[in-house]
């Protein structure tokens, strides 16, 4: 599986706490994805499903790294 990662540096910059982020060290990030498909067992039984998650992240300014990172999934 590929994933795209986009960032809408306009929603991003016009964040009135980016700076004050930035400053601190750490910038806090929020992301969700969903995922639809069908499933086929023994090619006779077939379902449609979906699948989200849901991460509160927070990454270094310094080190470029991931500091700390809360996922909750859905299906």
């Amino acid at each position: 599986m590929n994933l795209t990662l986009t960032l809408m540096a306009d929603r991003l910059l016009s964040e009135s706490q980016l700076l004050s982020d930035f400053m601190s060290g750490d910038i806090p990030l929020n992301t969700f994805v969903k995922v639809a498909g069908k499933v086929s067992v023994l090619n006779i039984f077939k379902f449609k499903v979906q699948s989200s998650s849901s991460c509160d992240l927070n990454i270094s300014v310094s080190n470029r790294n991931v500091t700390s990172q809360h996922c909750f999934c859905s299906s």
